[in-house]
């Protein structure tokens, strides 16, 4: 299976809302981000690996008063033709300022929604106007020739609403909606009380927003929950060994890279290949598969936790289990090992 040529270029943790489940809320605004220099430089490493598309993210890429000169210096200097910028939709709701992003070279958005009211959307990003502005933002870059996408993060305010904010996005011709279940890590591990949701509880709602709108979207996926609370809708579940085959995902290994090192990143490679994968995984696979795969696997043994009742279940070689903030808002009983043949390939129900 075609494996990601897309990677994230962080322009600085600088942001103009404070969403309450962001990882990096108590440290937003403390720093510049990046120079360009040091832009062109992690550029020039992407672009040597094979990236071809790049996600422009932060904090917040539009608060930058440099951004037409990235964008372009993306573009023209390294020619990557696939440009995607990662908002709140605040600063482009202001149509002249979107026109002159996707003149500069933008030709995706990915918009973060999180509610179908100004009520519950603010109430996460806890600025007034937030909502009104993103939604114009969204109607402006739907009259533009470009490419669209969502992420919702799904809490404790707004789970039992996911099923109307797929209704409000949908005529707007998403390509890719994402439901991110609540990461209880970094900042975001501080909120738990107000903004956790055991998969279980959530689970439902999911299902019942899949049921009625995955039409709507080329591809609706459930990002961070363990497959045994999705059974039968496992094409739409995707966690971090999953992304990797997924176009509109990162690889993940190069912001590693980028941030880590060759060397780190090459041992945990080879630390998640000897002793967090099954040895059947391993068979008959592209070596570039198994470079990602055992980096991620490493990874998740670090941020996760799989209770040993997990290794019975069909699931366990291709699921990561849960956060290990997880058993502070759950008592654990919600996980129920499926029984079943052992799934060897991580993109089996994308195939």
């Amino acid at each position: 299976m075609r494996l990601t040529t897309r990677a994230d270029l962080n322009l600085g943790l600088i942001c103009n809302v404070k969403c309450r489940f962001c990882y990096d809320l108590d440290h937003l605004n403390h720093a510049k981000g990046p120079s360009i220099e040091e832009l062109r430089r992690s550029m020039g490493i992407l672009k040597n690996n094979g990236i071809d598309t790049i996600d422009l993210t932060g904090g917040e890429a539009t608060v930058r008063s440099d951004l037409i000169a990235i964008i372009r210096m993306v573009k023209e200097e390294f020619g990557i033709n696939n440009i995607c910028l990662i908002t709140n939709g605040f600063k482009l709701a202001d149509s002249s300022y979107l026109k002159a992003v996707v003149d500069a070279g933008v030709n995706e958005f990915l918009f973060s929604i999180h509610g179908a009211s100004a009520q519950v959307h603010e109430g996460l990003t806890q600025v007034p106007g937030s909502f009104e502005r993103i939604m114009r933002a969204l109607h402006e870059a739907s009259q533009a020739r470009v490419r669209l996408r969502v992420n919702t993060t799904a809490t404790s305010r707004n789970y039992r609403i996911l099923g109307d904010i797929a209704a409000m996005i949908s005529p707007f011709k998403i390509e890719n909606y994402n439901i991110i279940m609540y990461i209880p890590v970094l900042d975001a591990a501080h909120r738990v009380d107000e903004l956790a949701v055991p998969y279980s509880v959530a689970a439902p709602f999911l299902k019942d927003t899949i049921d009625r709108y995955a039409q709507c979207f080329d591809r609706l996926y459930v990002k961070y929950i363990p497959f045994c609370f999705m059974q039968g809708y496992e094409k739409h579940v995707m966690n971090f060994l999953q992304t990797t085959y997924l176009p509109y995902e990162w690889d993940f290994c190069q912001r590693a890279l980028l941030r880590r090192g060759r060397l780190v990143c090459a041992l945990a490679t080879v630390a998640g290949l000897l002793s967090c994968m099954d040895m059947r995984m391993l068979f008959g696979r592209d070596p570039k598969e198994l470079q990602r795969d055992g980096f991620i696997s490493f990874q998740d043994s670090i941020n996760k936790h799989k209770p040993f009742k997990c290794r019975s279940c069909k699931y366990s070689l291709i699921c990561p289990g849960v956060w290990r903030g997880y058993k502070q808002f759950s008592k654990m009983d919600d996980l129920v090992p499926v029984q079943g043949a052992k799934i060897l390939s991580p993109y089996h129900f994308y195939e």
